[in-house]
């Protein structure tokens, strides 16, 4: 009797006000699959979302990043383990697990870089999976890492919230804990530039330009 293993994989793009989001969703009949995984970018950050619904649950997942080149080539790559027990694990920034006790999931991610591209994957670390790739075509029903997903994080832009002859205001999105210095272009006149906040969690700042001060003029 033929036994009929069916794998669908779906990967999803969004983007919406808050970036772009890579959504990877398997169903699949394997034993230790992780189900329907959400990547939500930030700017030195992304939140993460998953199922798992195998028994006894894991103590421990681990999420393999890579930043990805404009060629898909992948480097600088780390595996970040979350532990949901206390563990002599090694924690990375703020690296935060929360288990919803259903089988959901959900983790933070801190320490990464603005505007750059990363691939992810998420596995539950067992004691019954082997770990060598050359056993995953003996034991496909124990294959337990996740579809890769790509995301983008945030980066600085800026908008023209207001435009008159004598003046113009400018929204620049610079993401938390910005303690750089915002400044009109070539204008060396200290009411011409904005400073940011090292320990503030707002993350966008309104310059206001006075054109006949800066040097600006509208075009």
């Amino acid at each position: 009797m033929w036994k009929k293993f069916i794998a669908l994989v779906v990967i999803s793009v969004v983007l919406n006000k808050r970036g772009l989001i890579w959504a990877g969703t398997s169903n699949t009949p394997w034993k230790n699959a992780i189900l329907d995984l959400v990547a939500e970018p930030s700017y030195r950050s992304l939140k993460l979302k998953w199922k798992y619904f195998d028994l006894p649950e894991p103590k421990v997942y681990k999420v393999n990043l890579c930043e990805v080149s404009e060629w898909y080539s992948q480097y600088r790559c780390s595996e970040r383990p979350l532990s949901l027990v206390d563990t002599n694990l090694p924690r990375y920034s703020h690296d935060v697990i929360i288990s919803h006790q259903r089988g959901e999931y959900e983790a933070l991610i801190e320490g990464l870089r603005m505007s750059t591209n990363y691939s992810l994957s998420v596995r539950p670390e067992t004691d019954d999976i082997p770990e060598s790739p050359e056993l995953e075509n003996i034991y496909p029903e124990k294959l337990t890492v996740s579809p890769k997903v790509f995301i983008t994080t945030k980066g600085f832009s800026a908008r023209a919230s207001r435009c008159l002859p004598n003046i113009s205001e400018v929204i620049v999105n610079t993401g938390p804990n910005f303690g750089g210095k915002i400044v009109a272009e070539n204008a060396f006149d200290g009411r011409c530039a904005v400073y940011g906040n090292r320990s503030s969690s707002q993350e966008s700042y309104k310059i206001q330009i006075i054109h006949n001060i800066c040097g600006s003029k509208i075009v």
